[in-house]
């Protein structure tokens, strides 16, 4: 089965709002003199990483479309 670009777009759009709101309960949770487990912090460092990755990418494509 194939998925279509409005689904994809739906699937992308439900994970980002989920990101979104858990990190904003992360942000909540965390008080500056919580000793957070050094994975816990590799994890938070990581999934940052990686959405302003995303993030750049598609701010740059945006900015330079292809062929159009």
């Amino acid at each position: 089965m194939k998925i279509t670009r409005t689904e994809l777009k739906n699937m992308i759009s439900e994970t980002l709002f989920h990101m979104g709101a858990q990190s904003q309960q992360l942000h909540d949770m965390i008080q500056p003199d919580d000793g957070l487990a050094p994975e816990i912090l590799d994890n938070i460092k990581q999934s940052a990483d990686l959405l302003e990755k995303a993030f750049k990418a598609l701010t740059y494509d945006k900015q330079n479309p292809k062929g159009r």
